[in-house]
């Protein structure tokens, strides 16, 4: 830690004017955005070895978080809607649409022959930024390049990067899986090496992936976890940027033995990044028999896998687990819900401690028409309309809705601008 603060302090001593005090100069540069820095390193050699020194990279992504200058990043998929602004509160055969309390000037268009299938002709992938409080956009950013397969499947965000997944399934069970990692504010990208489900000689599908940052081992980390169908048996590869490459690891406690059996995530592709660890909840069948449900963790620092017991079996629900909000007085937060009346989201009070699970909230009623996928920062419940995919907040202690007019198939992260470089050799040169 001290040598790398001397050497910042060498690296401002050389670029620097002695008519103002380091501390001073640092702090503003701090405070611009991570475009005004870039453009700056073309200036001279000094200003590009600071800019790219890990101590003020680590320091301005720092300045930021504390700044609370992080918004909400979505990644939208437009529907083939003739009219996405024709919405109606009634189901197909007049009666209340699950009791969902919808404002007054939103209707719900869920009529018979309604279709929302992509429109290849006219598509597009929406890369949306949305302020944290008032969920207004504030920008728009481009993808380095366009998807094979239409869409990318967005994994997680860590410290300005973001993990993107693309899969191309029109060969059924033998998809081709191309992961990058991407740094929309430096507009550095990279193309990860093939995973192992490249390789496979049979029948595979993507079982889970993971994407996280490890402040300890200072590594991001890629998970893939691979399912084989002939043999009924899962493989997990992990890649590490620091090593630039993938490298296989243990998945004894995923193996499910009988070919009846089945054991299957639940909250692809999301994942819970908890207490240095990766979260996935599970499902375990025997034939059409219920089994178990748990959650499966990935420890990014030692490579490990643990598993954890739910509060309750709830057989026949849809489970996803979350790392909880501030507001919430816990680390992990999990939602158990079915497609008929309740749904349940339990706080976990002390990490890894099942006792320390508490019932927070139980919902009912309207439950048939939405499809809860996490939290906003504040505490409020991520909905959408299960037949429209329309994007709603729901407040959980007063039971109020509010429609954030936003509508596609939707994944939602946080995301703050970064300096942290990817070292690949992939960069587009110019800015929108």
């Amino acid at each position: 830690m001290a040598e790398d603060e001397s050497r910042l302090d060498e690296l401002m001593r050389s670029i620097l004017s002695r008519r103002f005090p380091n501390e001073v100069v640092v702090d503003i540069l701090l405070k611009l955005p991570v475009k005004s820095l870039i453009r700056f390193k073309s200036a001279c050699k000094p200003w590009r070895d600071l800019f790219g020194d890990p101590k003020f990279i680590e320091m301005h992504l720092s300045n930021g978080i504390s700044n609370k200058r992080e918004s909400y990043l979505l990644r939208i998929l437009p529907l083939n809607d003739e009219d996405g602004s024709s919405l109606s509160s009634e189901s197909d055969d007049g009666s209340e649409f699950g009791m969902l309390p919808l404002p007054a000037q939103t209707s719900v268009n869920t009529s018979p022959g309604h279709d929302f299938d992509f429109n290849e002709d006219e598509f597009e992938e929406i890369y949306s930024l949305r302020d944290k409080k008032s969920f207004d956009e504030i920008g728009k950013l481009e993808v380095p390049f366009q998807s094979k397969s239409l869409y990318y499947l967005m994994v997680e965000s860590m410290n300005g990067v973001v993990c993107l997944v693309e899969t191309d399934d029109d060969e059924g069970w033998y998809p081709t899986v191309n992961m990058f990692l991407w740094n929309p504010a430096t507009r550095e990208f990279k193309t990860l090496p093939k995973p192992y489900i490249n390789r496979f000689t049979g029948p595979v599908r993507v079982a889970a992936v993971g994407f996280a940052f490890h402040p300890k081992i200072n590594d991001y980390k890629v998970v893939t976890i691979v399912h084989s169908v002939e043999t009924n048996s899962f493989k997990v590869e992990v890649f590490s940027l620091k090593e630039d490459c993938w490298r296989n690891v243990g998945a004894e406690m995923m193996q499910v033995g009988a070919p009846r059996m089945t054991l299957s995530f639940q909250d692809y592709p999301s994942s819970a990044f908890v207490n240095g660890a990766l979260h996935w909840t599970l499902c375990k069948k025997d034939g059409y028999f219920f089994s178990e449900n748990y959650i499966l963790s990935f420890d990014v620092c030692t490579d490990k896998f643990n598993k954890m017991k739910l509060p309750f079996p709830y057989v026949g629900y849809e489970l996803s687990v979350y790392q909880a909000p501030k507001t919430f007085e816990g680390p992990l937060a999990l939602i158990a819900y079915n497609s008929i009346e309740n749904c349940d989201i339990w706080l976990m009070k002390e990490y890894g401690v099942v006792e320390s699970w508490v019932r927070q909230y139980s919902i009912r009623g309207w439950v048939r028409s939405i499809m809860p996928f996490g939290f906003f920062d504040d505490g409020n419940l991520i909905i959408e309309l299960s037949i429209d995919r329309h994007l709603f907040s729901y407040d959980l202690d007063v039971e109020s809705m509010r429609y954030l007019e936003v509508f596609g198939h939707i994944r939602i992260v946080k995301y703050i601008e970064s300096l942290v470089p990817l070292k690949s050799n992939s960069r587009l040169n110019r800015y929108p």
